[in-house]
């Protein structure tokens, strides 16, 4: 499940954004192969990109299966990838779930560290630099952004002016 841009040369590769998309049953055997492969497209083959960036789907596409599809193969998960420029991308990842109240999302720190269950968010929001929250609770999407030498950066990329839950309104609930 290879994905590639064969269209463009090189230097608009890394520079034009643009996105794939997957829809994928709610079969958690499948996360996977997606988060590899979507995270290699998003990282254009980088592997110090690529970890951050499969760790933040991995928590997003598991919520959308586990939390908001309740593992109903019937109801499919969406993820779409874009890459912005050569040091970013975004991650959008939508279910067919009740969704629920962003406001009453906790993405600060666990009480206990121990616990590790119920902190897919909490990681995802660590790991990006900007996260929020649309068609009430149904729809997650962040931005992680990385320097050229590859590590992530936590430069904080304002989410667009229509979201109100942004990572920064959501940490001062």
């Amino acid at each position: 499940m290879g994905l590639r841009v064969t269209s463009m040369t090189p230097e608009a590769r890394d520079t034009a954004p643009h996105s794939v998309e997957v829809r994928f049953s709610s079969d958690s055997s499948l996360l996977a192969g997606i988060c590899s492969s979507m995270a290699d497209y998003a990282c254009r083959g980088r592997q110090k990109n690529a970890h951050e960036l499969m760790v933040v789907l991995r928590e997003l596409l598991t919520n959308a299966v586990e939390h908001g599809n309740k593992h109903d193969p019937c109801k499919p998960v969406i993820c779409r990838v874009t890459r912005l420029g050569a040091h970013a991308a975004e991650i959008a990842v939508e279910d067919e779930g009740d969704g629920f109240d962003p406001a009453q999302v906790d993405l600060g720190c666990p009480a206990s560290p121990a616990d590790l269950s119920r902190n897919g968010l909490r990681i995802a929001n660590a790991l990006s630099s900007a996260l929020w929250f649309e068609e009430g609770g149904r729809r997650t999407v962040c931005r992680l952004s990385w320097g050229p030498e590859g590590r992530l950066s936590t430069i904080a990329a304002p989410a667009p002016a229509s979201n109100a839950e942004t990572k920064e309104g959501l940490s001062n609930a």
